[in-house]
């Protein structure tokens, strides 16, 4: 199915958490492939908030925008800015300074009547630059993808232990004299001394320091691009830390999905998450043999509500 024939009115359900499991699979994925779909649905997004601002969502609709949508902490971030934003734009519309040029009877009244607009105008500037600034940040600090490898990722760095050892030296038989009796038994008791006080080595063994991945990954925005995962051939393991949208601690349930085949190769279930800074994080070690090049999503679900909720999706692309 192709995004063209795709409706908006299909986007606010995908929006909404409401789309079927095809529809929502083609969003996603052309979300981080196709800037020009991406902002359409940005577009629908703000369309559809501005509707609960001024109360033109259906029952249906405001009732699921209320429970699903403004559930993630960055959705209510964008509401309470598009309401502070709604706030000052009407109480400007509104202000007494604004007088009808029709009342004016010449030119210069004319002209002057038009003062009251110029601080409401520059007021509007001010803020359209400031949300152009806010966006900017937001798609390029939201989304980065910091891959961590320690030295022990390439065969170069890996840390090598050994210890060197030496073989033991052969032991001098004496052959006792039948001549002389005592200085044979001397010089047995000797050769039996110089042996104990042989020093003891091993044969040279390395030890290589298993080779761990650390992939952070943080909330997604619907703009971004794909995040890319190095994964070197000889990793054992991929550490990953999941930035949440949560404001609490909680337990969850993560499974790993592999996209092209939307085959689950890997699960967990009861992660506990820590606070990091200002945010939740949880982190989870999953094997690096489950890997081949190609999309991979992390989805993170909240079962304390009785029926599993999924609270985010992490997608990026493993580079091998």
């Amino acid at each position: 199915m192709s995004t063209e024939n795709i409706q908006n009115s299909e986007l606010r359900s995908y929006l909404l958490g409401t789309a079927d499991e095809e529809i929502t699979h083609i969003i996603d994925e052309a979300g981080f492939t196709d800037d020009a779909f991406a902002e359409r649905v940005a577009a629908v997004e703000r369309e559809m908030i501005d509707d609960h601002l001024y109360g033109k969502l259906a029952v249906g609709e405001s009732e699921r925008f209320e429970s699903y949508y403004l559930a993630s902490p960055l959705r209510r971030k964008k509401v309470d800015f598009a309401k502070a934003f709604q706030t000052y734009a009407d109480g400007q519309i509104a202000a007494p300074a604004v007088r009808s040029i029709s009342e004016a009877g010449s030119f210069w009244s004319s002209l002057f009547a038009w003062r009251g607009l110029i601080p409401a105008a520059a007021g509007l500037l001010i803020v359209a630059a400031f949300i152009g600034w806010i966006a900017f940040r937001g798609s390029n600090s939201r989304d980065e993808v910091a891959v961590n490898q320690g030295p022990s990722v390439t065969p170069e760095n890996v840390n090598r232990r050994s210890v060197t050892v030496e073989p033991p030296t052969n032991e001098n038989t004496n052959v006792e004299s039948p001549t002389n009796t005592n200085r044979g038994t001397h010089s047995n008791n000797n050769n039996a001394a110089n042996s104990r006080n042989t020093n003891e080595s091993s044969n040279t063994i390395k030890r290589p320091v298993p080779a761990i991945a650390t992939i952070v990954l943080l909330p997604q925005l619907r703009s971004s691009g794909l995040p890319a995962a190095k994964i070197p051939v000889e990793a054992e393991a991929a550490d990953f830390r999941l930035e949440l949208e949560t404001e609490a601690p909680g337990k969850y349930d993560i499974s790993l999905t592999e996209r092209s085949s939307s085959s689950n190769v890997w699960s967990r279930s009861g992660v506990t998450s820590q606070r990091s800074g200002k945010a939740f994080v949880v982190t989870l070690r999953v094997p690096a043999k489950l890997f081949k090049a190609g999309n991979y999503t992390l989805s993170v679900s909240d079962r304390s509500g009785g029926e599993p909720e999924i609270v985010g999706d992490y997608t990026f692309r493993v580079v091998r």
